[in-house]
Formats: structure tokens, sequence, C-alpha cells
């Protein structure tokens, strides 16, 4: 099961979100049997940092609030769920691995740690 919000769900139906986007989704309800979004485009600022336009608004990428009906929040644990989910993306082919995979933990590759993304992982191209 995916669950979107409204605006993501209008995102997608507009055509706005990019392919990859949404092959990861589909790679992530395929690998943990459910996955929330909770951004794609609508509802996220237009700058991820000042001069800075997000990737959310050009399409190209997605946060994901929860996996396998669990949380992404409280669930940042080394060897926990996000830490699975992390490891599972960087294992895409290259040709649609993201630039940016964001939470609180720094695996490597395109990962990295930022406080603000407790709650959820970033996938971001």
């Amino acid at each position: 099961m995916i669950n979107i919000y409204p605006g993501g769900r209008d995102d997608i139906a507009k055509d706005k979100v990019d392919v990859r986007v949404l092959a990861t989704i589909s790679y992530l309800r395929e690998t943990f049997g459910q996955v929330t979004v909770s951004c794609l485009i609508s509802g996220h600022r237009l700058y991820a940092r000042p001069g800075v336009v997000s990737a959310h608004i050009y399409g190209h990428a997605v946060d994901i609030a929860g996996l396998g009906n669990t949380s992404i929040t409280g669930h940042q644990q080394p060897g926990g769920l996000t830490e699975a989910a992390v490891r599972d993306i960087l294992l895409l082919p290259g040709e649609v691995m993201p630039k940016q995979v964001i939470s609180l933990l720094g695996l490597g590759g395109p990962s990295f740690p930022l406080a603000n993304h407790y709650d959820h992982i970033h996938i971001g191209w």
C-alpha cells in the first residue's frame, strides 16, 4: 500500500513528478509492503536553504514518513528501519541513484545526516 497526501496525489495526477521518484516509491513499497509519502511538490517550501531551490519544486524529490506501517520518527537508530531503507536505496542502479538521501544517518554515497530530517527520509535527484 502507498499512502500519499492529497496534494501529492494531485502532483502525480498532473504528471509533475519525476519517474525516478515514482519508481523509488514503488521499490520501497515492494521492499517494505507499505510507504507513507509526506511530501512531493505540493506543500514544500520553494527554497531548501537560502538561494537554493528545493528539488521538490521540480518534482525531483520525495519525503518518506513511514515504511511498513512504522513511522520514521523514532526509528532512525543504527540497525533500524531507516538504516535498512537507506541501505536499500543505496543499492539502486546508477541511472536511478539519488543525489541526496537525507535522514539522521550518514551511510556513505549520497546519504548524509541532517537534524531536521528526524521524521522523514528525503530522497532527491
